[in-house]
């Protein structure tokens, strides 16, 4: 299953927009402003496109909620995992002179010593809300291969793939349970 992240060209909010169907094009209408837009998919197997009436795809504003207290936000990295905390948590390469909050042990230049800021914030039903921004680099970052652009807020979900210069971290948002 394809999914992409859409800015609306009128209300600029973010759309998740799943393609379980495996079709090529998709005709969505934004929930918020209800602009009707035209989403490209690449094409699939007819293998990978067998699906059941639950998996149809959905369009969403790009959010994510889970039921469940006790939450924590990691990012991993070659085998480490590296805690938010609840508020702002700047992401960035490792270097002597660096103010990030995580710092990410890599020699990947493209990854700037101030990446990113992610946003924890606690839900009232007590699960966690991530939302990812650039923090003013010249490098690109990317959520599961979509690029952010300036001035963009992007909601994480667990599993994303959050890439900064040429290194991957992957977004676990879990439970004591869950972990």
């Amino acid at each position: 299953m394809e999914i992409k992240y859409v800015r609306c060209p009128k209300c600029q909010v973010v759309l998740q927009v799943k393609n379980s169907t495996g079709v090529a094009e998709k005709i969505i209408t934004c929930p918020k402003c209800n602009t009707t837009l035209k989403i490209l998919f690449r094409k699939e197997s007819s293998a990978q496109t067998a699906t059941t009436v639950q998996d149809e795809a959905k369009t969403r504003l790009a959010t994510s909620t889970v039921p469940t207290s006790n939450f924590h936000c990691v990012l991993e990295y070659s085998g480490k995992k590296h805690l938010l905390k609840i508020g702002n948590n700047t992401i960035g390469r490792k270097s002597s002179d660096n103010l990030a909050d995580i710092m990410i042990e890599t020699t990947d230049r493209s990854m700037s010593r101030r990446h990113a800021i992610i946003n924890v914030s606690k839900l009232p039903n007590g699960s966690l809300k991530a939302v990812i921004r650039n923090d003013k680099n010249k490098n690109q970052t990317f959520v599961n291969n979509v690029a952010l652009e300036a001035d963009d807020r992007i909601l994480l979900n667990n599993n994303d793939i959050v890439k900064m210069g040429n290194v991957m971290l992957n977004v676990k948002i879990t439970s004591n349970q869950n972990r």
